[in-house]
């Protein structure tokens, strides 16, 4: 392949578009993300003009590089499935494609990250865009050092038959290479389909206590209800807390589970060991009907004793640990009347063997706890969405708040 050495200008053009990219990728800005796709686009432009006019192998480089490239780049626009839900970033993407599958596999990994969830989305959709657009430039480099090969092939079958042995061992490097696709490429493109059921989260009495006083209608809505945070739980790496082995029970250890629909779901579990607080913050990029999402944002950090001496004051004022009977009356009356909501808060706690759950019907100090444990968590959640359930304000609360236009995020100061 001589005739495919390049210059200078082209190897600092090469340089200069991975570099582009490379920041698009860590930046997710729309800026980057339009001067890569130009770039891309441009090259493929290029590629169809330099196919026709260049000689050699330098042609059939260009044109294989033109032709797979497009072919590459209509494919992957092209949604096939109508029925997924288009406000999520990656069901703009052809989804029997296997680099699509890769593509939503890696995109937790190189992410931009952010604490703000109002920015997740907009973050995912350009790292997905500009990651779709490097698969689209790598392929067609494949597909023009691919054309080049074909086109030395009758100099490769006259070597080949000079040389019985090297042919045969090439042969052999080709098959298994081949063998080895066909085995990764099922793997790859059931990624996340086939995951096995999730434990269960709450104890048997617990649910079981719940449903035995609500109408089937409601019962099998706690069913989907638990089946959900279920995945969700599996799907932030969280076990369930009330069944945690004795050496852990003398731990004592909050957990809130945060699923509102017109956002991300969050998780934000605090622990104390010893003279340690830990945190553990987990938010998920999105919720779909089957699929529970990927991991946005994580953290893990220590918190001081003065949070933690805030937390237990804020969990005796809700008079967290006391029976769920009120709770599940509460509930009750409430639909009824038809006013109950979709269920969007759970926290839970557990301490010295003991748990308990809280979600049917948090009260006003509850959401106050839950609330205290997202500020101390550090994720930029506007505030209002905590106290929108139509039944407590944060106004009426206690909870200071001014207007949504000077303070959008916890703590509502």
């Amino acid at each position: 392949m001589k005739s495919l050495r390049t210059t200078i200008p082209g190897l600092m053009i090469a340089v200069a578009i991975c570099a582009v990219a490379i920041t698009a990728l860590r930046t997710a800005s729309d800026l980057y993300l339009k001067m890569t796709y130009s770039a891309v686009t441009a090259l493929l432009l290029f590629a169809i003009v330099a196919a026709r006019f260049r000689r050699g192998n330098k042609s059939a480089f260009w044109f294989g590089f033109a032709v797979f490239g497009w072919g590459y780049f209509v494919l992957s626009s092209v949604n096939n499935d109508y029925d997924r839900n288009f406000d999520d970033p990656q069901a703009r993407m052809n989804s029997n494609l296997i680099t699509s599958n890769l593509i939503c596999r890696l995109v937790p990994l190189i992410r931009k990250t952010t604490y703000e969830i109002d920015k997740i989305e907009h973050i995912t959709e350009n790292t997905i865009g500009v990651a779709d657009l490097l698969v689209t430039l790598t392929i067609a480099l494949s597909g023009g050092f691919l054309a080049v090969l074909l086109r030395t092939r009758r100099r490769r079958h006259r070597i080949a038959k000079s040389n019985p042995s090297r042919s045969r061992a090439t042969n052999a490097i080709v098959v298994t290479l081949m063998l080895i696709g066909l085995g990764a490429s099922p793997r790859i493109a059931a990624l996340g389909y086939f995951n096995p059921p999730p434990p269960p989260i709450f104890p048997a009495e617990t649910t079981n206590r719940i449903k035995n006083k609500l109408d089937e209608v409601y019962q099998n809505q706690l069913d989907e209800q638990y089946d959900l945070v279920a995945r969700l739980l599996v799907q932030m790496n969280e076990k369930p807390l009330w069944n945690r082995p004795p050496k852990d029970h003398d731990s004592p250890i909050f957990r809130l589970i945060w699923m509102d629909p017109y956002t991300f779901p969050v998780c934000v579990r605090i622990e104390k060991k010893g003279r340690f607080v830990e945190l553990h913050l987990v938010v998920l990029d999105r919720v779909a009907d089957e699929a529970p999402g990927r991991i946005a944002i994580e953290r893990r950090f220590h918190i001081d004793e003065k949070q933690w001496d805030r937390l237990i004051e804020l969990a005796t004022e809700a008079d967290f640990w006391k029976s769920d009977e009120g709770e599940i009356e509460a509930f009750r009356n409430l639909v009824e009347l038809g006013l109950s909501r979709d269920i969007d808060l759970f926290v839970e706690g557990s301490l010295k063997g003991r748990y308990r759950v809280t979600f049917l019907n948090p009260d006003q100090k509850t959401r106050i706890l839950a609330s205290y444990m997202i500020e101390v968590s550090g994720v930029k959640i506007p505030c209002w969405y905590m106290f929108d359930t139509g039944r407590s304000s944060p106004k009426k609360v206690g909870v200071r708040m001014n207007s949504m236009s000077s303070s959008r995020y916890f703590p509502c100061d």
